[in-house]
């Protein structure tokens, strides 16, 4: 559950003095439901979900996220969150790994818990994390190709965004299907892409796979990324795209 009240975010600018991003914002969220923020640009919904997921601390107002305090418990509240916006991967990569740290740390206290009974604590495999980033290689030589493929076809650079913006969702909701409850790695699932790499790299940072499915998927995301690269390349060989205007 989540819960705002009066929640107020003041930025300070040298220039224009102090500048209200967030003003007094109250609303709740109930369990197993979706909602959506909708707004106009710059009306500060990305300041609202960043003070949600800690990212910045609130001048005024309180919220809580599953019962923990943004301001009082903010290590708490990203064990409990997951936040992806529409920045640069530069600057989305560090941003993701520090809220995923926390969501580590309170993965890692509640199974030490449970498992302190019998005595064995959780452990990360530190070579199947670094696997599971080589897995990741052929994927975006993949949708690297495909990207090309598709920006030949645009005449300037706001309609190449247009074309790219769903690819967005391509990636995302095989990575959501992934992390549902009773989705489990197996040979068919070992073909599609995204959801393949995503399933396995659980397994391999736990320390538990099967090499058949490892072998499967690299060498089908091989496959997939070389057939993409052979099409982009066959699209920039023609002379109607190179000298169209």
């Amino acid at each position: 559950m989540i819960s705002v009240h009066s929640l107020t975010k003041v930025f300070q600018d040298r220039k224009r003095g102090p500048i209200r991003a967030v003003d007094a914002v109250s609303f709740t969220c109930q369990p197993g439901r979706i909602y959506g923020l909708l707004g106009a640009n710059g009306a500060g919904k990305t300041t609202v979900m960043r003070l949600l997921a800690t990212l910045l601390r609130p001048t005024a107002g309180s919220a809580t996220v599953a019962g923990y305090s943004v301001t009082d418990s903010p290590d708490a509240v990203r064990a409990h969150v997951g936040f992806l916006a529409g920045l640069s991967t530069l600057v989305s990569l560090p941003l993701s790994g520090w809220l995923i740290g926390g969501m580590v740390k309170g993965a890692a206290a509640t199974a030490g818990a449970g498992a302190a009974a019998t005595g064995v604590m959780p452990q990360i495999n530190p070579l199947g994390f670094l696997v599971s980033l080589g897995m990741v290689v052929p994927v975006a030589i993949l949708f690297a190709a495909v990207l090309l493929a598709v920006s030949v076809f645009a005449r300037t650079y706001k309609e190449a965004q247009s074309y790219a913006g769903p690819m967005i969702m391509v990636v995302i909701m095989p990575t959501v299907a992934a992390m549902l409850p009773g989705v489990e790695l197996n040979l068919g699932l070992s073909l599609i892409p995204i959801l393949n790499v995503s399933l396995v790299s659980k397994e391999l940072v736990s320390g538990t796979f099967n090499p058949v499915h490892l072998a499967v998927i690299f060498g089908s995301s091989c496959v997939y990324a070389a057939a993409a690269l052979a099409f982009a390349t066959q699209l920039f060989k023609r002379e109607s795209v190179l000298f169209r205007t």
